[in-house]
């Protein structure tokens, strides 16, 4: 399963995407919310690196709609706001700061890939229960 890098920096989406299949991982980007949605009901990553801040459809109302599915992907989001820790932490979700350090990147995506391993799965296709909200 692929990891989701959704960022509407262009730069950022690509480096991230370029260091994740350097190490081995397969990564797919996307450059706002409602592509986000889109390509992780189809592919079904096994984590998504979220930016907070785009446009058509912001990081944390992508994560609420992740978060209301079945079988939901893990979710890591990435800000340079101070007060977007504050609210990933009322969200319950894992945070890392911009600009980041890769090798904290690696740590967290091989935490999750290794669950990923260990038994997610769930089959692609249909319609996503969040693309309404």
């Amino acid at each position: 399963m692929p990891i989701l890098v959704v960022d509407d920096d262009e730069m950022i989406r690509a480096v991230v995407i370029e260091a994740l299949e350097t190490a081995g991982y397969r990564a797919l980007g996307a450059a706002d919310g409602e592509e986000a949605l889109a390509m992780a009901w189809r592919e079904r990553p096994s984590l998504v690196l979220l930016d907070v801040w785009m446009p058509r459809r912001d990081g944390w109302s992508v994560a609420s709609a992740l978060a209301a599915w079945p079988d939901p992907p893990p979710v890591v989001v990435f800000s340079a706001s101070h007060e977007a820790e504050a609210q990933a932490q009322r969200m319950g979700l894992r945070f890392l700061g911009k600009p980041f350090d890769f090798g904290e990147l690696f740590a967290i995506v091989a935490q999750h890939d290794l669950r990923a391993a260990s038994g997610r799965g769930a089959q692609a296709g249909g319609r996503s229960p969040a693309q309404a909200t």
